[in-house]
C-alpha cells in the first residue's frame, strides 16, 4: 500500500511538472515572451543612449588611468532584448562591440545593423545552434564555450561554412557554483582550454569568462576564484598569466572586476543602471520587424469586426505553436499572421459562447468561499513595471474544494477571477502610464502536501490549466515558483531537457532559502504577497 501511494505521489508530481512545462512552452516565457508593442515606460530620448555609454566609457578611462593601463578594458554592450533602433543609437554613439544572449535574436538583429558591428555571443549555446551562429559574417566571438561538445560543434561548423579566420572563443567557468549557471568547474577549465587549443584548429581561445553570483553588491569571491583559475590555466599551458584574457563583470560590478584583472566587461547597451534599478522596458516590450508586420495584418483583419487590443494580438501571435522559422520570407510571415488570426477567431467565439465579458461583472454563487479557498490577487510590480499576480496554490484545501465545487463551477469562477486579474493589471499599467505588456506570475507552494497530489485534485487543476493554455495564452512574461518542494524540483530537473534554454531562463524554481533572494533580484517586494492574498481572500 505504501509503495502504491509513493508511486501515485511521484506520478502526480511528474504530471504537475509536465503541465508546468506545457505552460512554459506554450506561453513562450523565453525567446520573446508575452508583450505589447509599446515599452512599459516612455521611450528615452536618443541622447540617453549616448549619455549612458559616455558615462560607462568615462568610468573605464578613469579606471585605466588609475591602474596605469595602456588602454581601457574592452566594453561589450549587451544588446539583448533591445530593439535594433536602440542598438543603432549606441552604434551612432561610437559603440561597435555588442553582446547577445539568444542565437535567434542575434541572427534577426545583425542584418539590420551596420556590417562593422562586432557581435559577441554571451548566452548558453546549444550544440545544434553552432552551425547557424557561425554563418554570421561579423560574429567576432563566442564567450560561452562550456564543454568539449560545444567546442567541437563550433570547430566543425566553422569548417563547414568556410570561415577564413579562427573564431575567437572564451571558456565559460561557473565561478559561483550555482546549479542554475552554465560553465565548467574551475578545476576543469584547464582541460577544456587545452582541448580548444590543440583539437579545435578553427577556434582561438582568448581566455576565460564567468557570470558571477547575481546580487545587489559585487561578489569578490567569484572574481577571486577566476584569478586562481587563470593562474592554474597559465601554469598548465606554460604561458604568462597576462596572455589569458578574463571576461568578467557586468553593470553592477564591472569596476571591481577590472581592478581584479578583467580585460573585457559587459554592460547594458542602453543603460548603466544596476540590476536593482527599474529598467526602462521589459524584454518582451519591443517588437521585431516580422512581429510588426503580423500586427499590421491582424489590425486590418479585425478592425471592422472585433475589438481586439494590440497587446492581446501580440500575446497570442507569440505562441510557440504558431511562429514559423525563416521569417525573412514574406510568405511565412503571412502564414504566421493567418494562424494567429484563426486562433483569435476561436478565442473570440469561445468568449461569446460562454459570455465571458458578461461573466466579469456577474455575481457568481459562492464567489467569496472560492476566494477563501484559492488565494490569489494582483499586487505590486517587478523591476520592469510588470504587474505581479500572486497565487498561493498550496493553501487550497484540496479535499474541501473537491467536495464543495464541481469542475464546471471551478472553471467558471477561475475564468471570472482571471478576467478580473487582467483588468487589474490593465488598470495598474494605465495608472503607471504605460501599456500592459504581460504579467509576472508568482506561485507560492508553501504548505504543498499530500492532499494536493491526489489524481482527482490534479484533474481539477489540469482542467483549469487547459483553459489557461488556450484562452489566456501568453499573459505571463515571467514565472516564479516559491518554496518549491524538493521532490518537485528533482522531477523538474529530469524534465528540463524538454524545455528550451530561452524558456529556462524565464522560469525560476526556488526553494525556501532562495525564494526571498529571487524576489529581490526581480525587484518584487515580498510584502506585496500579503496584500495580494488579502485582496483575494
Amino acid at each position: 500500500m505504501a509503495a502504491a501511494r509513493a508511486t501515485t505521489v511521484t506520478v502526480t508530481i511528474a504530471a504537475v511538472a509536465l503541465t508546468l512545462v506545457a505552460l512554459a512552452r506554450r506561453r513562450r516565457l523565453g525567446g520573446g515572451g508575452a508583450g505589447a508593442p509599446q515599452p512599459s515606460r516612455p521611450a528615452a530620448p536618443p541622447s540617453s543612449v549616448a549619455a549612458a555609454l559616455d558615462a560607462v566609457r568615462a568610468r573605464l578611462r578613469a579606471l585605466a588611468a588609475e591602474l596605469r593601463q595602456p588602454a581601457p578594458a574592452r566594453l561589450v554592450a549587451v544588446s539583448k532584448t533591445k530593439p535594433p533602433e536602440a542598438v543603432r543609437e549606441a552604434y551612432d554613439a561610437g559603440q561597435r562591440i555588442f553582446g547577445e544572449n539568444y542565437v535567434q535574436e542575434m541572427m534577426d538583429k545583425a542584418p539590420l545593423l551596420p556590417a562593422d558591428c562586432q557581435w559577441h555571443f554571451i548566452g548558453h549555446l546549444q550544440s545544434n545552434k553552432a552551425k547557424h551562429i557561425v554563418t554570421l559574417p561579423n560574429l567576432a566571438c563566442v564567450e560561452s564555450v562550456d564543454s568539449v561538445k560545444i567546442a567541437d560543434a563550433l570547430d566543425k561548423a566553422c569548417a563547414t561554412c568556410g570561415r577564413k579566420k579562427p573564431l575567437a572563443v572564451y571558456v565559460q567557468v561557473n565561478s559561483s557554483g550555482e546549479e542554475s549557471k552554465h560553465g565548467v568547474d574551475p578545476a576543469d577549465a584547464l582541460e577544456l582550454v587545452k582541448h580548444v587549443r590543440t583539437k579545435c584548429k578553427r577556434l582561438r581561445c582568448e581566455g576565460l569568462m564567468t557570470i558571477g553570483a547575481l546580487d545587489y553588491s559585487p561578489n569578490p569571491v567569484c572574481l577571486e576564484r577566476m584569478l586562481g583559475c587563470r593562474k592554474e590555466v597559465a601554469q598548465g599551458l606554460g604561458v604568462p598569466e597576462a596572455t589569458i584574457g578574463l571576461s568578467m563583470g557586468m553593470s553592477a560590478d564591472f569596476e571591481q572586476a577590472i581592478r581584479m584583472g578583467s580585460t573585457s566587461t559587459s554592460a547594458s547597451a542602453t543603460s548603466h543602471a544596476s540590476p536593482a534599478s527599474v529598467a526602462s522596458a521589459p524584454p518582451e516590450a519591443s517588437l521585431t520587424p516580422a512581429e510588426r508586420r503580423v500586427l499590421d495584418i491582424l489590425r486590418a483583419r479585425f478592425t471592422d469586426r472585433l475589438a481586439i487590443p494590440d497587446y492581446m494580438c501580440v500575446q497570442l501571435m507569440r505562441s510557440s505553436d504558431l511562429k514559423p522559422h525563416g521569417l525573412g520570407n514574406p510568405a511565412r510571415v503571412a502564414l504566421w499572421a493567418q494562424k494567429a488570426g484563426d486562433l483569435i477567431e476561436r478565442i473570440a467565439a469561445w468568449r461569446k459562447e460562454h459570455d465571458v465579458d458578461g461573466l466579469r461583472s456577474r455575481t457568481l454563487a459562492r464567489r467569496a468561499r472560492f476566494d477563501e479557498m484559492w488565494p490569489e490577487g494582483v499586487s505590486g510590480v517587478d523591476m520592469y513595471g510588470r504587474p505581479v499576480h500572486w497565487q498561493a496554490i498550496a493553501r487550497i484545501p484540496a479535499e474541501a474544494m473537491m467536495r464543495e465545487f464541481t469542475v464546471d463551477e471551478v472553471i467558471a469562477l477561475h475564468v471570472q477571477g482571471t478576467e478580473r486579474a487582467r483588468d487589474a493589471c490593465l488598470a495598474k499599467c494605465k495608472r503607471d502610464g504605460h501599456a500592459f505588456i504581460g504579467q509576472c506570475e508568482v506561485l507560492d507552494l508553501t504548505g504543498f502536501g499530500v492532499q494536493h497530489l491526489s489524481p482527482k485534485f490534479f484533474r481539477l487543476i489540469r482542467a483549469v490549466m487547459d483553459i489557461d493554455l488556450v484562452m489566456y495564452d501568453n499573459m505571463m512574461a515571467v514565472m516564479v515558483v516559491l518554496n518549491t518542494p524538493w521532490l518537485f524540483a528533482q522531477m523538474w530537473r529530469l524534465l528540463s531537457p524538454l524545455i528550451t534554454e530561452e524558456t529556462k531562463q524565464k522560469i525560476f524554481l526556488c526553494d525556501e532559502k532562495a525564494s526571498a533572494k529571487k524576489l529581490r533580484e526581480l525587484g518584487i517586494s515580498p510584502a506585496d504577497r500579503i496584500a495580494a492574498i488579502s485582496i483575494a481572500g
